[in-house]
Protein backbone atom coordinates (compact mmCIF):
# COMPACT_ATOMS: atom_id res chain seq x y z
CA UNK A 1 0.00 0.00 0.00
CA UNK A 2 1.34 3.53 -0.95
CA UNK A 3 2.01 6.09 1.89
CA UNK A 4 -1.08 7.70 1.31
CA UNK A 5 -4.09 5.45 0.87
CA UNK A 6 -6.32 6.40 -2.29
CA UNK A 7 -9.67 4.69 -2.65
CA UNK A 8 -13.05 5.30 -4.55
CA UNK A 9 -16.29 6.20 -3.53
CA UNK A 10 -19.21 6.17 -5.28
CA UNK A 11 -22.26 8.08 -5.32
CA UNK A 12 -25.61 8.21 -7.54
CA UNK A 13 -28.53 10.85 -7.84
CA UNK A 14 -31.93 9.41 -6.81
CA UNK A 15 -33.76 10.07 -10.38
CA UNK A 16 -30.48 7.71 -11.76
CA UNK A 17 -32.10 4.41 -13.53
CA UNK A 18 -31.03 1.69 -10.45
CA UNK A 19 -28.29 -0.06 -12.71
CA UNK A 20 -27.17 3.81 -14.10
CA UNK A 21 -24.01 3.17 -11.53
CA UNK A 22 -22.56 0.73 -14.15
CA UNK A 23 -21.52 3.07 -16.29
CA UNK A 24 -18.58 3.24 -14.46
CA UNK A 25 -17.42 -0.18 -15.47
CA UNK A 26 -16.47 1.37 -18.95
CA UNK A 27 -14.03 3.85 -16.87
CA UNK A 28 -10.66 4.18 -15.19
CA UNK A 29 -9.13 6.98 -13.19
CA UNK A 30 -5.69 7.94 -14.20
CA UNK A 31 -4.16 9.40 -11.17
CA UNK A 32 -1.53 12.14 -11.15
CA UNK A 33 0.58 12.12 -7.93
CA UNK A 34 2.56 14.42 -6.14
CA UNK A 35 5.82 14.38 -4.28
CA UNK A 36 3.94 14.06 -0.80
CA UNK A 37 2.20 10.88 -2.57
CA UNK A 38 -0.93 12.79 -2.54
CA UNK A 39 -3.23 13.17 -5.99
CA UNK A 40 -2.10 15.95 -7.54
CA UNK A 41 -4.71 15.89 -10.80
CA UNK A 42 -6.63 13.34 -12.39
CA UNK A 43 -8.75 12.42 -15.41
CA UNK A 44 -10.83 9.79 -16.58
CA UNK A 45 -10.05 6.93 -18.93
CA UNK A 46 -12.88 5.53 -21.31
CA UNK A 47 -12.74 1.66 -22.60
CA UNK A 48 -13.68 0.83 -26.18
CA UNK A 49 -13.40 -2.35 -28.16
CA UNK A 50 -13.61 -2.68 -32.34
CA UNK A 51 -13.31 -6.55 -33.34
CA UNK A 52 -10.66 -8.06 -31.22
CA UNK A 53 -9.02 -4.84 -30.36
CA UNK A 54 -9.20 -3.02 -27.03
CA UNK A 55 -8.40 0.70 -26.67
CA UNK A 56 -8.31 3.34 -23.84
CA UNK A 57 -9.97 6.75 -24.89
CA UNK A 58 -9.13 9.51 -22.99
CA UNK A 59 -8.08 13.58 -23.19
CA UNK A 60 -4.64 14.46 -24.65
CA UNK A 61 -3.95 17.14 -21.89
CA UNK A 62 -4.60 13.98 -19.06
CA UNK A 63 -2.36 11.88 -21.19
CA UNK A 64 0.34 14.89 -21.18
CA UNK A 65 0.17 15.14 -17.18
CA UNK A 66 0.52 11.65 -17.18
CA UNK A 67 4.02 11.88 -19.34
CA UNK A 68 5.44 14.70 -17.27
CA UNK A 69 4.69 13.01 -13.81
CA UNK A 70 7.08 11.55 -11.43
CA UNK A 71 4.69 8.87 -10.56
CA UNK A 72 1.56 8.02 -12.08
CA UNK A 73 -1.17 5.21 -11.00
CA UNK A 74 -4.60 3.90 -12.64
CA UNK A 75 -7.73 3.09 -10.19
CA UNK A 76 -9.81 0.53 -11.55
CA UNK A 77 -13.15 -0.57 -10.37
CA UNK A 78 -14.01 -4.30 -11.96
CA UNK A 79 -17.11 -5.37 -12.42
CA UNK A 80 -17.92 -8.80 -11.04
CA UNK A 81 -21.58 -10.47 -12.05
CA UNK A 82 -22.40 -6.75 -13.06
CA UNK A 83 -21.71 -5.23 -9.85
CA UNK A 84 -18.96 -2.67 -8.97
CA UNK A 85 -16.19 -4.41 -6.97
CA UNK A 86 -13.01 -2.93 -4.43
CA UNK A 87 -11.39 -0.90 -6.66
CA UNK A 88 -7.68 -1.67 -7.69
CA UNK A 89 -4.35 -0.14 -8.05
CA UNK A 90 -2.69 -0.68 -11.65
CA UNK A 91 0.46 1.41 -13.43
CA UNK A 92 -0.58 4.23 -15.66
CA UNK A 93 -0.61 3.17 -19.19
CA UNK A 94 2.12 4.81 -21.49
CA UNK A 95 1.60 3.17 -24.87
CA UNK A 96 0.14 6.01 -26.78
CA UNK A 97 -1.53 4.84 -30.30
CA UNK A 98 -2.79 8.29 -31.34
CA UNK A 99 -3.58 12.03 -30.07
CA UNK A 100 -4.42 15.39 -31.53
CA UNK A 101 -3.70 18.90 -29.25
CA UNK A 102 -6.88 19.89 -31.96
CA UNK A 103 -9.68 17.53 -30.37
CA UNK A 104 -7.85 17.54 -27.25
CA UNK A 105 -8.21 13.20 -27.74
CA UNK A 106 -5.91 10.68 -26.84
CA UNK A 107 -6.14 6.58 -27.67
CA UNK A 108 -3.89 4.43 -25.27
CA UNK A 109 -2.95 0.80 -25.61
CA UNK A 110 -5.73 -1.08 -23.62
CA UNK A 111 -3.31 -4.21 -23.12
CA UNK A 112 -2.74 -3.49 -19.35
CA UNK A 113 -6.60 -3.59 -18.23
CA UNK A 114 -8.15 -6.77 -17.29
CA UNK A 115 -10.38 -7.78 -20.30
CA UNK A 116 -12.96 -9.37 -18.94
CA UNK A 117 -12.93 -7.56 -15.74
CA UNK A 118 -14.92 -4.11 -17.50
CA UNK A 119 -17.08 -3.04 -19.63
CA UNK A 120 -16.34 -1.92 -23.07
CA UNK A 121 -18.01 0.56 -25.56
CA UNK A 122 -18.52 -0.93 -29.15
CA UNK A 123 -17.13 1.67 -31.50
CA UNK A 124 -18.68 0.58 -34.93
CA UNK A 125 -22.32 0.91 -33.43
CA UNK A 126 -21.78 3.65 -31.23
CA UNK A 127 -20.68 5.74 -33.79
CA UNK A 128 -23.76 4.75 -35.63
CA UNK A 129 -25.52 5.80 -32.90
CA UNK A 130 -23.96 9.35 -33.03
CA UNK A 131 -24.56 9.94 -36.61
CA UNK A 132 -28.37 8.90 -36.05
CA UNK A 133 -28.74 10.86 -32.65
CA UNK A 134 -27.09 14.17 -34.19
CA UNK A 135 -29.32 13.98 -37.14
CA UNK A 136 -32.65 14.04 -34.74
CA UNK A 137 -30.80 16.15 -32.38
CA UNK A 138 -30.34 18.73 -35.07
CA UNK A 139 -33.82 18.32 -36.55
CA UNK A 140 -35.74 18.95 -32.86
CA UNK A 141 -33.40 20.35 -30.54
CA UNK A 142 -34.69 23.25 -28.98
CA UNK A 143 -33.34 25.94 -25.92
CA UNK A 144 -35.63 23.94 -23.56
CA UNK A 145 -33.15 21.19 -23.91
CA UNK A 146 -33.09 17.65 -25.73
CA UNK A 147 -32.25 14.04 -25.75
CA UNK A 148 -30.86 13.09 -22.19
CA UNK A 149 -27.50 11.73 -22.20
CA UNK A 150 -25.22 11.27 -19.48
CA UNK A 151 -21.61 11.65 -18.52
CA UNK A 152 -19.24 9.53 -16.33
CA UNK A 153 -15.85 10.10 -14.65
CA UNK A 154 -14.32 10.56 -11.54
CA UNK A 155 -15.00 14.26 -10.62
CA UNK A 156 -13.17 16.68 -8.48
CA UNK A 157 -16.26 17.42 -6.81
CA UNK A 158 -16.43 15.15 -4.54
CA UNK A 159 -12.58 14.12 -3.95
CA UNK A 160 -12.36 13.93 0.28
CA UNK A 161 -9.10 14.40 1.60
CA UNK A 162 -8.13 13.27 5.28
CA UNK A 163 -4.29 14.59 6.13
CA UNK A 164 -4.46 13.48 9.74
CA UNK A 165 -5.28 9.47 8.19
CA UNK A 166 -3.49 10.53 5.52
CA UNK A 167 -6.74 8.99 3.56
CA UNK A 168 -8.36 10.19 0.24
CA UNK A 169 -11.53 9.45 -1.10
CA UNK A 170 -11.89 9.60 -5.23
CA UNK A 171 -15.72 10.52 -6.22
CA UNK A 172 -17.06 8.28 -8.95
CA UNK A 173 -19.91 9.89 -10.75
CA UNK A 174 -22.08 9.75 -13.42
CA UNK A 175 -24.63 12.84 -14.35
CA UNK A 176 -27.24 13.16 -16.55
CA UNK A 177 -26.79 15.71 -19.55
CA UNK A 178 -28.56 17.32 -21.99
CA UNK A 179 -27.04 18.39 -25.41
CA UNK A 180 -27.09 21.97 -25.72
CA UNK A 181 -25.03 22.40 -28.94
CA UNK A 182 -22.99 19.75 -31.79
CA UNK A 183 -20.82 21.34 -34.03
CA UNK A 184 -21.16 19.85 -37.85
CA UNK A 185 -17.63 19.21 -39.02
CA UNK A 186 -17.27 22.24 -41.52
CA UNK A 187 -14.68 24.77 -41.18
CA UNK A 188 -11.53 25.38 -39.34
CA UNK A 189 -12.39 24.72 -35.86
CA UNK A 190 -12.07 21.10 -34.49
CA UNK A 191 -16.05 20.09 -33.86
CA UNK A 192 -17.36 19.48 -30.33
CA UNK A 193 -20.41 18.65 -28.36
CA UNK A 194 -21.49 21.08 -25.09
CA UNK A 195 -23.62 19.63 -23.05
CA UNK A 196 -25.19 21.07 -19.84
CA UNK A 197 -24.64 18.62 -16.80
CA UNK A 198 -27.28 18.34 -14.18
CA UNK A 199 -25.46 19.38 -11.38
CA UNK A 200 -25.10 22.75 -9.06
CA UNK A 201 -25.65 24.25 -5.90
CA UNK A 202 -28.14 23.22 -3.35
CA UNK A 203 -29.33 25.53 -0.62
CA UNK A 204 -29.90 24.55 3.23
CA UNK A 205 -33.48 23.57 3.51
CA UNK A 206 -32.28 21.35 0.50
CA UNK A 207 -29.36 20.23 2.48
CA UNK A 208 -31.24 19.71 6.00
CA UNK A 209 -31.88 16.10 5.59
CA UNK A 210 -28.69 15.03 3.98
CA UNK A 211 -26.10 13.31 5.59
CA UNK A 212 -22.91 14.93 6.69
CA UNK A 213 -21.19 13.63 3.53
CA UNK A 214 -23.83 14.80 1.48
CA UNK A 215 -23.37 18.44 2.62
CA UNK A 216 -19.43 18.44 2.52
CA UNK A 217 -19.81 17.19 -1.41
CA UNK A 218 -22.26 20.35 -2.05
CA UNK A 219 -20.46 22.50 -0.19
CA UNK A 220 -16.93 21.46 -2.41
CA UNK A 221 -19.59 22.11 -5.52
CA UNK A 222 -20.21 25.74 -4.23
CA UNK A 223 -16.46 26.60 -3.22
CA UNK A 224 -14.10 24.31 -5.74
CA UNK A 225 -12.59 26.20 -8.64
CA UNK A 226 -13.00 23.02 -11.05
CA UNK A 227 -15.27 21.18 -9.43
CA UNK A 228 -15.96 19.07 -13.26
CA UNK A 229 -11.90 18.62 -12.97
CA UNK A 230 -11.56 14.89 -13.54
CA UNK A 231 -14.60 13.97 -15.89
CA UNK A 232 -11.50 14.94 -18.81
CA UNK A 233 -11.40 11.73 -20.63
CA UNK A 234 -14.76 10.10 -19.83
CA UNK A 235 -17.56 9.81 -21.68
CA UNK A 236 -20.73 11.39 -22.80
CA UNK A 237 -23.26 8.16 -23.67
CA UNK A 238 -26.53 7.94 -24.46
CA UNK A 239 -28.95 5.12 -23.29
CA UNK A 240 -31.03 3.20 -25.27
CA UNK A 241 -32.94 -0.11 -25.21
CA UNK A 242 -30.18 -1.89 -27.14
CA UNK A 243 -27.16 -0.86 -24.73
CA UNK A 244 -25.28 2.33 -23.84
CA UNK A 245 -23.88 3.91 -26.66
CA UNK A 246 -20.59 6.37 -26.56
CA UNK A 247 -21.29 9.84 -28.13
CA UNK A 248 -18.04 11.59 -27.09
CA UNK A 249 -14.65 12.13 -24.88
CA UNK A 250 -15.13 14.94 -22.60
CA UNK A 251 -12.58 17.68 -23.10
CA UNK A 252 -13.36 19.64 -20.34
CA UNK A 253 -15.74 21.08 -17.94
CA UNK A 254 -16.95 24.16 -15.27
CA UNK A 255 -19.32 26.18 -14.83
CA UNK A 256 -20.56 28.98 -17.73
CA UNK A 257 -23.55 31.03 -17.29
CA UNK A 258 -25.01 29.94 -14.64
CA UNK A 259 -24.65 26.31 -15.16
CA UNK A 260 -22.56 23.15 -15.17
CA UNK A 261 -21.11 22.45 -18.96
CA UNK A 262 -19.04 19.68 -20.39
CA UNK A 263 -17.27 20.11 -23.86
CA UNK A 264 -16.45 17.06 -25.59
CA UNK A 265 -14.96 15.32 -29.09
CA UNK A 266 -17.57 13.86 -31.38
CA UNK A 267 -16.47 9.89 -31.49
CA UNK A 268 -16.84 9.63 -35.27
CA UNK A 269 -14.26 12.36 -35.45
CA UNK A 270 -11.81 10.81 -33.34
CA UNK A 271 -12.11 7.40 -35.02
CA UNK A 272 -12.02 8.85 -38.45
CA UNK A 273 -8.64 11.05 -37.75
CA UNK A 274 -7.26 8.15 -35.58
CA UNK A 275 -7.87 5.61 -38.23
CA UNK A 276 -10.25 3.33 -36.10
CA UNK A 277 -13.06 3.64 -38.59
Amino acid sequence: MSEVEVILGADSPAFFAADSRKLLGFCGCLIVRADDNRVKCKGTATFVREGAMRYVFTADHVVTALEEAPESAFLLLPLVNDELSKPTELRAPKGVIWRSKEYDAAILDASFVPETCVSWFDLAPSIETARKISDIWRGFASDEGSLPFAIAGFAEWGHLRNDDAKLEVVSALPLFAYVTEWDADVGPKAPQISAEVVAGSRNADELAGESDLHRLMAAKMDNDAHPLGGYSGGPLVLFAKDGVHLIGIIKEGGFMFGAARAFCSPIENIARLSGLS
